[in-house]
Parts: C-alpha cells; structure tokens; sequence
C-alpha cells in the first residue's frame, strides 16, 4: 500500500535546520504548506528544528495516516549529511487505525475564505495559512481533502468556528 509521503524543505544554516514549507503527497495528489514566521521561529523557541510542523505530524499519525518523512534542503551552508541520515527517509507509524480527520475555514463568511485547521479525532490541530495561495480556502479545502482521502481517511467539512 502506498504511504503518503511528507516532504520538509528548508535551509541548513549553522548546523540547523530552518523548516520553511511543507508539501504533503499521495499517488498523483500534492499540496504545500507555508509555513508563517510564526510557525518557522517555534524552532527556535523549542530549540527543535520540527516543532513548526510537530501538529501536522501528530495530526497524520492520529487520524491513522502513516508517512515517510523526506527533507530537501534548499540552502547548505554546512554538511547536512549527518542531519539527512538522521532525519531523512523516516518511516512513521500511525498511532491508531485509518479514522477521521476535520478541515475548517476559520473564515467561511469572506468570498475568499479564511485559513484551514486540520484536526484529528483526538483534538490534535494544525493551522495553514492560506495568505500566500492563489486559491480561495474552499478551493484549498477540496485539494487537501481529496489528497487525505486518498489514504483512507474520513473527512469531515466544517464550514467556520
């Protein structure tokens, strides 16, 4: 059976890694994930170069949705090739069986929408900002509900909070 795969792009600047995007893949489907400023410094603060994405993770894995973990790095001023070894290439493990996942446009009420939260049965959330797409959320939301889909998962469409 194939896995969704989960692709990290940053930079590796001074034996870290600097997450900046996401881009989750299944068979033919694709959608990235910009991270914001925010997002991206949740590193720093946690001293973890994945805390920006540590949601989105728990979210695939609560939902039933195991992964490989790829990481492309964008800009090498160091030897990232200890970093790749480690963290490149991972196999994750769901926690549970194949389940239900939640998409919300916390701004349904905007022609052109609000951001997207993705939450797992258990609660675990992670929020897409949808400032840097072309697309409106609910355009947005059928991309990425198609592409969950895929791996078997339940999706539930909530309109707003």
């Amino acid at each position: 059976m194939n896995k969704l795969q989960l692709t990290l792009s940053g930079d590796y600047i001074n034996n870290t890694f600097i997450l900046y995007s996401a881009n989750i893949s299944f068979d033919d489907l694709s959608f990235s994930i910009f991270l914001t400023a925010e997002q991206t410094q949740l590193a720093i603060e946690y001293d973890d170069a994945f805390e920006p994405i540590l949601e989105l993770k728990n979210v695939l894995s609560d939902a039933g949705i195991g992964y490989t973990q790829k990481i492309e790095i964008d800009l090498d001023e160091d030897d990232a090739e200890e970093f790749l070894k480690d963290y490149n290439n991972i196999h994750e493990e769901p926690w549970s069986d194949v389940n239900i996942l939640t998409l919300i446009d916390t701004n349904s009420a905007a022609s052109e929408g609000g951001n997207i939260i993705i939450e797992s049965n258990s609660g675990h959330i992670f929020e897409i900002s949808t400032e840097n797409y072309e697309e409106t959320t609910t355009e947005l939301i059928k991309e990425l509900s198609d592409l969950l889909r895929k791996t078997g998962v339940a999706i539930i469409l909530n309109k707003q909070i």
